[in-house]
């Protein structure tokens, strides 16, 4: 990953919690929030490792 594509996907991911930040209507309901979308990148990411490796 070249260092432009990087700083693109650092920049979106901030801007995906900036608004989470602006939906949330407490500190406890942002971290609920950062939290699920975590988890789902998390096990996305895991789901598509294992399509690539062929571990259906």
């Amino acid at each position: 990953m070249d260092k432009d594509s990087y700083l693109k996907g650092f920049e979106d991911s901030l801007d995906l919690i900036l608004i989470e930040l602006r939906k949330a209507k407490s500190l406890e309901d942002v971290k609920v929030r950062v939290e699920i979308i975590y988890t789902e990148l998390k096990e996305n990411k895991y789901e598509t490792i294992r399509k690539m490796l062929n571990l259906d």
